[in-house]
């Protein structure tokens, strides 16, 4: 019987979460609100899992012998899991930082992230990418991924790439992947301009031009294969 109770709160809590969830979301009218509701909602999530997990212990085995070993076990893997969340990221931040001179203000790669460094914390880092969003990056994310630091010093003229794109899409559609693309390749030089133009329009393909800086004849070269493999296959 208890422990049919127990399911039974467990369901009962899971649907007051979400109903409250949803609340929020239909009376905050306040767009900021809102964002500061859903960052910090996970939180209340959390607080009523433990809530819910102490109270089923208790409610189970507060008259069994072994009652206090179970609720301490309890309390130190919860502060075992809150620790290893905040420590892999100081850790794996220390390793950045050992392994990768960045300086703030930098223009740097990291993976697929592309911009400027504006700060560099124990836990995570800061960057403005080149489509003006300020994101912020655990460093335990960033342990597998390319990093590199580049210099808008030494660029070349604009490069001009000339592509038959296949026509699987509308151009709006072709011309914003392409885009996504180019801005997040490492051989493009950060925060240059970019233009994408449509020269003609054939039955199975677009026929495009692209101007782009990089800052050498190989990194021009890797760009066009890149662009070549994805797009001009088969049309």
């Amino acid at each position: 019987m208890k422990v049919l109770i127990v399911i039974a709160s467990v369901i009962g809590t899971i649907l007051l979460v979400r109903i409250v969830e949803m609340l929020l979301r239909f009376f905050v009218g306040n767009r900021q609100r809102m964002k500061f509701i859903i960052r910090y909602f996970p939180i209340f999530e959390l607080s009523a899992a433990l809530l819910i997990i102490f109270w089923a212990v208790d409610y189970l085995f507060s008259a069994k012998s072994y009652y206090q070993t179970i609720m301490l076990s309890l309390v130190i893997s919860f502060l075992a899991l809150i620790s290893w969340f905040v420590v892999r990221d100081l850790i794996a931040g220390i390793v950045f930082r050992t392994q990768n001179n960045l300086n703030r203000g930098s223009l740097v790669q990291l993976g697929n992230i592309a911009g400027k460094l504006l700060h560099m914390y124990a836990t995570h880092i800061i960057v403005e990418t080149n489509e003006g969003k300020t994101i912020k990056i655990p460093y335990s994310r960033l342990t597998n991924e390319i990093i590199s630091e580049h210099s808008e010093e030494g660029a070349r003229d604009d490069s001009v790439l000339t592509l038959k794109v296949n026509k699987k899409a509308s151009w709006k559609e072709t011309e914003s992947e392409l885009k996504n693309i180019l801005l997040n390749t490492p051989w493009r030089l950060l925060n240059s301009e970019l233009k994408i133009k449509l020269l003609s329009e054939q039955d199975n393909y677009y026929e495009v031009e692209i101007f782009v800086k990089t800052r050498s004849k190989k990194h021009e070269e890797n760009l066009y294969a890149l662009l070549a493999d994805k797009f001009e296959k088969e049309y």
